[in-house]
Parts: structure tokens; sequence; C-alpha cells
């Protein structure tokens, strides 16, 4: 009786020490697929704010050519222009 409950036992821990190590590698891959995809979000993210300043600056140049479009006639407004274009 001794003997059948000790090969019971036996069995039933290699079938959960199994399951453990196969639940185990499963976590360890959606740990690293987790940094991974963070690492590609920060990307993003990085990438869209760059394009975000980028488009702010153009909006305030923008915003500064039309102030200067009404105040000055179109031949200053035209080497302002030119110059700005230079500096960049």
């Amino acid at each position: 009786m001794q003997t059948v409950l000790e090969r019971v036992i036996k069995q039933r821990y290699e079938t959960l020490s199994q399951n453990f190590q196969k639940t185990y590698e499963a976590f360890k891959l959606l740990a690293i697929k987790r940094v991974k995809e963070k690492r590609k979000m920060k990307k993003i993210i990085r990438e869209n704010n760059k394009w975000w300043r980028i488009a702010r600056q153009l909006k305030i140049k923008n915003k500064l050519l039309k102030n200067r479009m009404v105040k000055n006639s179109p031949l200053q407004l035209l080497a302002e222009t030119a110059e700005l274009l230079r500096d960049e």
C-alpha cells in the first residue's frame, strides 16, 4: 500500500515539476517580449516627439512670416525669407 502511495506521489511530483518548468519558460519568454515591446514603444514615442517639435517650429516660423508679410513690402519679405532659409 505504501509503495503504491509513493509511486502516485512521485508521478504527481514529476507532473507538477514539468508543468512548473513549462510555466517558467513561458513567463521568461513573455518577459523578453515585454522588454522588446517597451523598447519599440519608447522609440515610437521618441520619433513622434521629434516630428511634433519640428512641426511646432515650422508653425512658429510660418506665423512669424505671416506677421512680417502684413508689416513689410513683398521685396523686404522675400529678402528676409531668403535670409531665414540660408540660416537653416
